[in-house]
């Protein structure tokens, strides 16, 4: 799943350290390691290996992610993603194919 407007992308051949803030839609198709992710909208593509928390309001998953995950808006995990974390979400959205690995908290008092 790609999104139709991008506003940030850490493609397949980079990789990013540290925090990252940033506003819109991000598409992360590398390596991220970092402390958190802010952002409107992140997408996690079949590439991306992402090492950290991430926060946002939708999150779409398609690659790997350790860490956990905070969204304002909604979970959507898509098949062939692998998740080794706590979700914390007002709606979660799974298909088949998914794998999860923690817990899942749905409510709607994100912090």
């Amino acid at each position: 799943m790609t999104p139709k407007q991008v506003d940030t992308v850490i493609g397949a051949d980079s990789s990013f350290e540290g925090i990252f803030k940033v506003t819109g839609t991000l598409l992360i198709e590398g390596t991220f390691k970092g402390d958190l992710v802010f952002s409107d909208q992140i997408y996690i593509s079949p590439s991306a290996r992402i090492y950290s928390d991430l926060r946002g309001g939708a999150i779409f998953v398609e690659g790997s992610v350790v860490g956990n995950i905070y969204s304002s808006n909604r979970v959507v995990l898509l098949p062939g993603s692998k998740i080794q974390g706590d979700i914390t979400t007002p709606e979660l959205i799974t298909q088949k194919g998914v794998m999860l690995e923690g817990k899942c908290t749905i409510t709607q008092n994100i912090s």
